[in-house]
This record gives C-alpha cells, sequence and structure tokens, in this order.
C-alpha cells in the first residue's frame, strides 16, 4: 500500500467521521455504485445478497484484504517495521498478578 493512499485513506475516513450516519452510508453505497458503474437498484440488490451471506462474503473479504495489503510489501520492510509482542514481560506480568 503506498503512502499516498494510504494518507488519502485516512483523510476520508475523517471526513466520513464527521458526518450524520444516514448522510456516510449514503455516499459509501454512491461511490461504490460509480466505482462499479452499476445503478443504484443494482448495487442495493447486490449489497442485500453480501448481507444474506455473512460467512461467505466475510470469508471472500478477508482473503482479498490479505492479498491487498500484503502482496507489496517486501520481506525486508516487513522485517524492518514490524514488531514483536513482548511475551517475556508479558508473562512476568501474568504471572505477578495471579
Amino acid at each position: 500500500m503506498s503512502a499516498n493512499l494510504l494518507t488519502e485513506l485516512q483523510v476520508r475516513i475523517a471526513e466520513a467521521g464527521e458526518r450524520p450516519p444516514d448522510e456516510r452510508h449514503s455516499v459509501a453505497v454512491q461511490e461504490l455504485a460509480d466505482r462499479f458503474g452499476l445503478r443504484m437498484d443494482q448495487l442495493k440488490e447486490l449489497l442485500a445478497g453480501l448481507e444474506a451471506q455473512p460467512h461467505v462474503t466475510r470469508e471472500l473479504l478477508s482473503r482479498r484484504a490479505k492479498t491487498v495489503l500484503f502482496q507489496d510489501i517486501p520481506p525486508e520492510v516487513l522485517r524492518k517495521y514490524s514488531l514483536d509482542f513482548p511475551t517475556r514481560p508479558y508473562f512476568r506480568d501474568l504471572i505477578i498478578l495471579y
């Protein structure tokens, strides 16, 4: 994911948070319709189908999200910026609290 795309996403999320919930929903649906070249009624029918099968939808979206998020990240970038979970301090604190 490029830095520009991440910045744009953060800006759009912040802008969306300032809108009332009904307006956010209608804007999001309209943007999807525009992006996929669908009429609003077609998109609403598609969304209803996705909502009717939440397990299938979740699995498909999870696979796609994983691909989109991690496909273009080289291993050296992951090594440089990823953080290890501090297991020793965590377990030490857990034992002390127990």
